[in-house]
């Protein structure tokens, strides 16, 4: 799983028992989706993203069909023993903001599908294709979206060296980033330092966050803040109260706002309104969990096409 998107769109955006998760144990490649989606609702509705889990898992959609036909194709290996000890990080994180990045680009999260097939060979999706290759060159015209378009894998694309020139998108060695300097970058250690400066939250070791443009500790809560910096409070479900400069709990429906709100509610001409449902419009609010605003109208997402 070495390019989280169909999790980290639910958090960022936002048991099957007997299948393991747990306790860390192996995950059947059937059941990973249930698993993940448990363990993202568990962490989202303690941390105050969702009134309960139940409303969660109803308006949450992980999506690995691609991933899941890949494995069963034998296009990627499926790691069940490694599903199944990131399900378990995910469901022991904190509340952190960064918490749930770091475990999800981390090692054990990162290789729970890895692509096999070569460059040149055939592939659905770039988790197909081995050492971080690109799945392109698909049929013109051909929308991944509506139909099956198959690809061929690029070349391998090995992590750079601490020290090496990357650009945008290259992927670092592990405990490196690219430091983006005008047009092009260096692979470099982020820094542990508070007070140093950043261009992101990649620069700094967690807990350290980059907030205006230096690493720096984020507010605890009851702990004073600035409430001009996005993101002083350490914990997702707080913000830097105005009034006392102190991290509070956000405010919920009904209550005044300055720009985050609680759960599944947005800030809107400085209230918090709750975000729409199904059929609801979607022009001036959001749309609640992972509901599409299609149309200016909140529609369930659309189902993956998967290459068989």
């Amino acid at each position: 799983m070495r390019r989280l998107g169909w999790v980290l769109v639910v958090v960022l955006g936002s048991a099957v028992g007997g299948c393991g998760g747990d306790d860390g144990g192996a995950i059947a490649v059937d059941a990973v989706e249930q698993e993940f989606e448990a363990a993202v609702c568990k962490w989202l509705t303690r941390c105050k993203g969702f009134s309960d889990e139940a409303t969660c898992r109803s308006l949450t959609f992980l999506s690995p069909a691609r991933q899941v036909a890949g494995a069963k194709a034998g296009r990627a290996r499926y790691d069940a023993a490694q599903a199944g000890r990131c399900v378990a990080e995910i469901e022991s994180l904190d509340c952190a903001a960064a918490s749930f990045i770091n475990v999800l680009t981390g090692v054990t999260c990162r290789d729970v599908f890895v692509g096999q097939v070569a460059q040149g060979g055939a592939c659905a999706v770039s988790d197909d294709c081995a050492a971080d290759a690109t799945c392109g060159n698909r049929m013109a015209g051909c929308d991944p979206e509506e139909a099956c378009c198959l690809g061929t894998c690029g070349p391998p694309q090995p992590a750079i060296a601490l020290g090496a020139a990357c650009g945008f998108g290259a992927r670092c060695v592990d405990g490196a980033y690219c430091k983006i300097m005008g047009t092009s970058g260096v692979c470099s250690a982020p820094s542990a330092m508070a007070g140093a400066l950043c261009d992101s939250d990649s620069a700094c070791v967690a807990p350290l966050r980059c907030l205006a443009s230096a690493c720096t500790l984020p507010a605890p809560s009851g702990g004073t803040c600035d409430p001009d910096v996005r993101g002083a409070c350490a914990l997702v479900y707080e913000v830097c109260d105005p009034a006392t400069r102190t991290c509070k709990l956000a405010p919920t429906v009904g209550q005044p706002c300055t720009d985050q709100c609680l759960g599944q509610a947005s800030c809107v001409s400085g209230q918090c309104v709750a975000r729409q449902q199904v059929g609801q419009p979607c022009t001036m609010v959001d749309c609640a969990g992972d509901l599409d605003c299609n149309e200016g109208v909140c529609q369930m997402p659309g189902q993956p096409v998967v290459c068989p």
